[in-house]
């Protein structure tokens, strides 16, 4: 109990549950450098006994015992085959129609979104190939194009929505759920919310254990997909039914209303909107999660916060005449680019001190 209260009301303790998935991950990159040093130490102490014997270098001892860690210690894990007689496969085929329909999506979307269906009502989920998978949900890393797939905390403003359209909402059973009595993002029918969504195309799982998630089973969402006004089947690959949504020709990830308007993303968090001979007020919608962080500059001159747009998306009003382009760019993502700009060349001078300093122990040894 302890623990769930640490979590609840010290936010950050939260980086704590789970450690081999969580902090662990960190815990290891900072007991690197410790295992370097141990490793030189315990090699160099080794190879002054073995000198007696055979006349070996301290790097010739440093490679044995990283074979030895790595390729024999950790050898189960290469292989699947561990003690007692277990055998796992460690390697999962993933069928080759999901590199098909992933290469056809890519061919008709840029900033588009795909829906996953049937809809997880979690974020686990248990795929029926030959290869069994079961695990988190991994429709995300399986598409290039933006995935809507999971219940996750950033989604739930429209997420719980949609659960709701399908009557498997669990309220509160994937942490807490925010209100969505009022919310904006409920539309009539179906179609209107995945255009409110930015979602061009739904992908249909034939091949889901959906007893397992508790959803819908893939023939009973084949039947309502089919009822849906605005959405049609487009194809097919294998155990995968792809299905397009009618959407407005103006609508994308980024796009004005009462305007015209063209629209590039440089990143998926960086955009340029070119605004051709504004007159009126107009606004400048953005169908990303809401946050105050994205920053819109017209010039110089940076637009103040946004509103709330659909419950869960953004969108500012404009007053400026002319032809101009806009940026909008979310600026957390500045450091980011500085980190791996540090690591760039924090790595190449830690090698080149590395081999500089191995340089000297073997002019010395």
């Amino acid at each position: 109990m302890i623990f769930v209260w640490l979590f609840k009301n010290i936010a950050f303790l939260q980086a704590f549950r789970n450690p081999y998935e969580k902090i662990g991950i960190l815990l290891t990159i900072a007991y690197t450098p410790f295992f370097a040093i141990g490793l030189v130490v315990f090699s160099e102490y080794l190879s002054k006994i073995v000198r007696k014997i055979l006349p070996l270098k301290t790097y010739v001892i440093s490679a044995v015992i990283l074979f030895m860690l790595f390729g024999i210690y950790a050898l189960p894990m290469w292989t699947g085959k561990f003690a007692g007689g277990n055998v796992f496969n460690p390697w999962i085929k993933v069928p080759d129609y999901y590199k098909d329909a992933n290469n056809w999506v890519n061919e008709r979307v840029s900033t588009h979104r795909i829906l996953h269906l049937p809809l997880n009502p979690g974020d686990g989920i248990r795929y029926i190939w030959p290869d069994i998978y079961q695990g988190s949900d991994i429709n995300e890393f399986l598409f290039d194009a933006h995935s809507i797939s999971r219940n996750v905390a950033f989604n739930k403003i429209y997420y719980n929505v949609l659960l709701e359209r399908f009557d498997i909402l669990q309220k509160n059973a994937y942490g807490p759920d925010p209100d969505i009595s009022n919310s904006e993002f409920k539309g009539r029918t179906f179609a209107e919310e995945m255009a409110k969504l930015n979602v061009k195309y739904i992908i249909l799982h034939k091949d889901i254990d959906t007893y397992f998630i508790h959803t819908w089973s893939s023939d009973d969402t084949k039947i309502f997909l089919e009822n849906q006004a605005g959405i049609r089947r487009v194809s097919e690959f294998g155990n995968l039914e792809i299905y397009e949504v009618d959407l407005p020709s103006s609508l994308n990830i980024i796009y004005t209303e009462g305007v015209e308007s063209s629209s590039i993303a440089l990143t998926p968090v960086d955009y340029r909107v070119t605004v051709l001979e504004a007159k009126t007020p107009y606004y400048l919608n953005l169908l990303m999660p809401y946050s105050n962080s994205w920053q819109v500059k017209i010039g110089k001159d940076v637009l103040g916060r946004g509103s709330p747009l659909f419950s869960y998306a953004n969108s500012w009003k404009i007053d400026r005449s002319g032809n101009y382009e806009i940026e909008v760019r979310y600026l957390p993502q500045q450091y980011i680019y500085k980190g791996l700009i540090v690591s760039l060349i924090s790595i190449p001078l830690m090698i080149g001190l590395f081999i500089i300093i191995q340089r000297r122990v073997f002019q010395n040894g």
